[in-house]
């Protein structure tokens, strides 16, 4: 059976949306054969992603300035790459990423007679916004649109599938977490080569976008507020990902004014292999997102044993419990600061943490079983469509 999918974004662009496409539609190739249509940012796409013979990836266009018009435009490269790909073969089912980033293609494959899944990662368009309340009403009109014509709803997260059904009461939805791969996001601290917070250092690790959503300005602050308490007597923050430039400096320029930017690392984006290795030398992952659909990186640092100190950003409420696999606070630098304080004194708390953060990723939180959900859920809506 064949699946055309489309995306606005695709690995390795972005994050944690774009991780999980990949991850996804890899291991649903071995049921599927998936074509996945995405914009082409430059011309290293081609170099960047991976083609097998049953999931084949097709970069089109060219990402245009402006948001309003590079969605009308992403959705006319893959309306016509789409028209290219019919003429050769029939597909069973369409899936979308976001409600509100392909709307204009629901009639098309309406007409097509191809039933069709919305993956939703981030309040329908994967916009830097940070509540529902951002969400405009013309756009809720099309996600209301989208819902209601979906076979189904794949939502990452309780909160996401609430935020659909108040968009659209009648939605099909199913809440599937995201995960990663223990075995792949694991460390061994004897392979990397140093114990872990010894002589009173500690070091400090975030993933992230660099984007004001991300308000890395609040870990900033928050190193400020640590380094006045003089607890641990050395400490680092390595900040991991690319993106806004204009942003970084203001971090850089906030940083330097409050007497850190010693403290603070810029490694921009890095490979997945050498990020283990960054998780393994670090002793606790922070993180100030003020929103997170799901927020994986906050799960690889978990199945790589770090305690995790991060706001109350929806989501993440969801396997970080407070005081069994991390520390999920109240958004404000001080919060995260105290608890960072109580984990560098106490390195039992640290691994016990650490311990039952991997345990949770690896009962609950794997790629295997997020795939094995959305490959029943595509067979159910595919079978109930042959039905009538």
């Amino acid at each position: 059976m064949n699946i055309i999918a489309f995306t606005p974004s695709y690995f390795p662009h972005y994050g944690g949306a774009e991780t999980t496409l990949r991850e996804l539609y890899t291991r649903l190739s071995s049921k599927f054969c998936i074509d996945l249509i995405t914009i082409r940012y430059d011309e290293s796409d081609e170099c960047h992603i991976e083609q097998t013979e049953r999931f084949y990836v097709h970069p089109v266009g060219r990402r245009a300035q402006g948001k309003f018009i590079n969605v009308l435009t992403s959705q006319m490269y893959h309306f016509w790459k789409a028209l290219s790909l019919l003429r050769r073969r029939s597909y069973g089912c369409a899936v979308l990423t976001y409600g509100a980033r392909d709307f204009l293609l629901v009639p098309f494959l309406r007409i097509l007679n191809i039933p069709f899944i919305v993956l939703e990662f981030h309040l329908g368009t994967g916009s830097e916004i940070v509540c529902e309340d951002q969400v405009g009403i013309i756009t809720r009109q099309i996600l209301k649109y989208v819902y209601s014509r979906a076979a189904q709803v794949s939502a990452i997260s309780k909160h996401t599938g609430e935020f659909v059904c108040t968009i659209c009461s009648t939605a099909r939805v199913r809440i599937i977490k995201q995960g990663v791969d223990p075995s792949f996001w694991r460390v061994d601290n004897e392979r990397v080569g140093r114990s872990k917070g010894i002589s009173g250092e500690i070091q400090l690790v975030t993933v992230s976008r660099i984007s004001r959503r991300k308000n890395l300005e609040d870990l900033v602050r928050s190193i400020a507020i640590i380094k006045k308490e003089e607890m641990p007597k050395r400490l680092s923050l390595n900040i991991v990902g690319s993106g806004d430039n204009y942003y970084r400096e203001e971090l850089i320029k906030l940083a330097t004014s409050l007497n850190v930017i010693a403290n603070i690392s810029f490694l921009g984006f890095v490979s997945d292999k050498n990020l283990v290795e960054i998780m393994g030398k670090a002793d606790v992952y922070v993180s100030a997102s003020r929103y997170e659909g799901f927020g994986i990186a906050n799960v690889q640092a978990m199945s790589c044993g770090l305690p995790v100190v991060c706001y109350d950003a929806f989501g993440t409420r969801e396997y970080v419990i407070y005081g069994k696999t991390g520390f999920s606070t109240s958004q404000k630098p001080e919060e995260i600061a105290k608890h960072v304080i109580r984990l560098s004194r106490n390195p039992q708390l640290r691994s016990y943490i650490g311990q039952n953060a991997r345990q949770a990723v690896i009962d609950n939180l794997n790629w295997d079983r997020y795939a094995e959900e959305h490959r029943n859920m595509i067979e159910d809506v595919i079978n109930s469509h042959i039905a009538g």
